[in-house]
């Protein structure tokens, strides 16, 4: 599966993970409402729909 990827994409040149965006505030990871919601993956929200959907402030 490896082979057949890099020959289709060719070398990887950037990389930016999940860990690397919730670290760096891109995403909010939302463990616990997830899980209250029903969800079995790890789920992390965008800045902007974290700000405009859960952390209203007045």
């Amino acid at each position: 599966m490896h082979n057949e990827v890099h020959s289709l994409f060719g070398d990887v040149v950037s990389r930016y993970t999940r860990k690397m965006a919730i670290e760096d505030g891109y995403l909010v990871d939302v463990p616990d409402m997830a899980k209250e919601a029903g969800f079995k993956f790890p789920v992390a929200l965008t800045r902007a729909a974290w700000d405009d959907c859960v952390d209203w402030s007045e």
